[in-house]
């Protein structure tokens, strides 16, 4: 209404108001291209596993109970069911499974975790705040915009909104018109460390933060356990949120993400949550037998993060990478799970 804006900046806040029309009340819902990458997984898994994913066998598939998630289980289930109708699916989405499939902090390393948030990440922030150099861009009186806006906060909306269009079919691209590199780069930085700072095996959770989605881990032991005493074939499939994947991964000891860090500062070449939690991302965990058998002791595991095969923190099997025997795996997992909690009841 000033008038201040550049051509640039109208184009920006038309986009804005679009934006905001088509996602009023939908906020963090799964979105078409959303859908799609969900379907694209399960065509892959479909091909790449068909003695699996055949007439006959068994899926049981749950869900968070937030609306993303079942839409995301809708969609894959559906596309399974497309390639092989003789499948089997039994789904559901309940309070009843949100202990594992987004099991919460304990109390107390909730905390550390909240103190670490508040101390490494507002430390990071200083030192990454956005200096307001995209202002003449979208403002023909930069003084005005400086005097009458939260810069940094308006950087930080705008980075999240127009990097968000590539979610969306036919949403333009526009954050390359108004961001250099080294100013998303640092909005990033700060995304990049809230995660570690939440997942990681860092001392700014007090290296608890892996240990908080153990119920997780747990279960998909348990689940493993009940399948493999069956000789029939199954498929067990849980769909929840990247902030569950991120330290599943790390305490499963993916591809050596395990390795401890001291600082945030160590994190850049090192840590890329992109690379672990895109849109989308997700860990298959896939078992072999001979001839159905249901001794443990001949079962294989390889494990897919995000469909590349992964490095496990135990000795491959004689086959080599990537078959690993399950007991050693199971084994490894259980007594490193074990060790924790004893630890915790120690301290209390």
């Amino acid at each position: 209404k000033a008038g201040k804006l550049t051509p640039l900046g109208e184009r920006i806040y038309r986009f804005a108001e679009s934006a905001n029309r088509a996602s009023k009340g939908r906020d963090g819902e799964l979105t078409d291209i959303g859908a799609l990458e969900h379907r694209g997984i399960a065509r892959r898994m479909v091909k790449n596993f068909p003695e699996i994913f055949c007439n006959g066998t068994q899926i049981d598939a749950r869900s968070s109970v937030v609306v993303r998630c079942i839409l995301s289980m809708i969609n894959e289930l559906n596309e399974i069911k497309a390639l092989q109708p003789g499948i089997k699916i039994r789904s559901d989405a309940s309070w009843a499974d949100m202990n594992y499939i987004v099991p919460s902090h304990d109390a107390e390393v909730g905390k550390v975790i909240e103190s670490g948030k508040q101390t490494d990440l507002q430390q990071l922030r200083r030192c990454t705040l956005n200096n307001g150099t995209y202002l003449p861009k979208l403002f023909n009186d930069v003084q005005y915009a400086a005097d009458s806006l939260n810069t940094q906060k308006l950087a930080e909306t705008l980075i999240a909104l127009l990097g968000g269009a590539q979610n969306h079919i036919g949403w333009p691209w526009l954050l390359d018109t108004v961001f250099t590199p080294e100013e998303t780069y640092a909005e990033w930085l700060r995304g990049n460390a809230f995660w570690a700072v939440e997942a990681l095996n860092i001392k700014a959770n007090g290296y608890h933060g892996p240990y908080q989605r153990r119920s997780t881990l747990l279960n998909i032991i348990e689940s493993a356990d009940t399948a493999i005493t069956s000789s029939g074939k199954s498929i067990n499939m849980r769909f929840g949120h990247d902030g569950i994947v991120l330290p599943l991964a790390v305490l499963m000891e993916l591809d050596q993400l395990w390795l401890p860090f001291d600082s945030l500062e160590q994190l850049p070449g090192r840590f890329h949550d992109y690379k672990v939690i895109p849109m989308a991302c997700n860990i298959q965990i896939i078992f072999y037998r001979t001839n159905n058998c249901t001794n443990a002791d001949n079962v294989l595991v390889k494990v897919l993060l995000n469909e590349a095969e992964a490095t496990l923190p135990v000795k491959p099997s004689k086959a080599g990478h990537p078959y690993y025997n399950w007991n050693d795996l199971r084994k490894f997992y259980t007594d490193k799970i074990n060790k924790y909690e004893a630890s915790l009841q120690t301290n209390t």
